[in-house]
């Protein structure tokens, strides 16, 4: 800028005159003071232009703060004035007068708020759901700190015990550090909170569909035991005995594979003792193999059946 090149309140010093009848010793003396004085001269000429540079930024960047404070506390009756409108449909009525020098009422509110705020009727909008969440002077200061769209956003999505503590913070600290990062310390913890119960909700959810394809499956085999026991009524004699036989292997099949289950433990008697098998542990494995044929034996007698061993030995169904 030009205010910034000029040399204020000192010119520049004149050339100095050579002085007769001078030694040369002393010609020498007073030139080398001469060079001195010049240079604390143009030392203090440097600081100053420096101090007007200074004086000049601080005025811009003085108008730019008025400029961004004029603007903050400009929302504020900007969308008390939109609310105002918006709730009395006075729009209708209000002559705007165009580009072209007409006078003309808006078609509606969206072209008004165009033509007349210079704002879309969604920001607006938006500006006053944030007006409305804090109140006219807090969103004035809201506004003065410069608080974002989704810093607004978030707070708006908070609940209103939390909203007022954001507010209480706005009122007494008043700095965007302080007020932003409250707000993203709720919103996280308002997140976490939602993830919680969401994941609870998708739990108790899986539960109940597993629990209603257990109560399907279980309708199922009513069903198909229902439905066999209808056909069993008309089976000739042969497929009925066909059928029964079926269920039996089936049914033998299961329970020997759950006797394998004791496969592990006799392997890991003989395994773990290769010196000899403590005779206490050989006896509980007899009693819990004995048990199983007890039972088998029990079984057998109820239902009036033989069994029958590998060595060919049969047993009496009613021993």
């Amino acid at each position: 800028m030009e205010a910034t090149t000029k040399t204020r309140g000192r010119k520049a010093a004149a050339p100095v005159e050579p002085v007769e009848g001078l030694t040369q010793a002393e010609e020498t003396q007073v030139a080398g003071a001469l060079a001195a004085i010049t240079e604390e001269v143009n030392v203090v000429t440097a600081l100053e232009q420096k101090q007007a540079v200074a004086f000049d930024l601080g005025q811009q960047v003085g108008r730019i703060q008025a400029l961004r404070f004029i603007s903050a506390v400009a929302e504020k009756p900007l969308v008390e004035t939109f609310i105002q409108i918006r709730e009395t449909k006075k729009y209708k009525d209000i002559q705007i007068q165009t580009s072209d020098g007409d006078f003309r009422t808006a078609e509606d509110f969206f072209e008004f708020c165009e033509l007349v705020f210079g704002k879309s009727y969604k920001t607006l909008a938006e500006m006053a759901q944030n007006y409305e969440a804090l109140g006219g002077e807090l969103f004035e200061q809201a506004e003065r700190i410069g608080l974002r769209r989704n810093e607004y956003r978030a707070l708006r999505a908070l609940p209103a015990e939390e909203q007022k503590l954001v507010q209480i913070t706005l009122a007494e600290a008043g700095d965007r550090e302080s007020v932003v990062g409250l707000i993203n310390e709720l919103a996280d913890r308002q997140a976490q909170e939602r993830a919680a119960l969401r994941k609870e909700i998708e739990d108790k959810d899986a539960d109940i569909r597993a629990k209603d394809k257990l109560i399907e499956q279980k309708s199922d085999r009513l069903n198909d035991a229902e439905a066999k026991l209808a056909r069993r009524v008309t089976m000739p004699e042969h497929e009925l005995a066909a059928d029964v036989e079926e269920s039996l292997n089936g049914a033998t099949a299961e329970a020997i594979g759950a006797l394998q289950k004791l496969t592990g433990p006799l392997r890991a008697m003989d395994d773990e003792f290769p010196d000899g098998r403590p005779s206490n542990l050989v006896s509980a494995a007899g009693g819990a193999l004995s048990r199983i044929l007890l039972e088998l034996q029990s079984l057998a007698a109820a239902h009036g059946v033989a069994l029958m061993f590998a060595d060919g030995f049969e047993a009496d169904a009613a021993v």
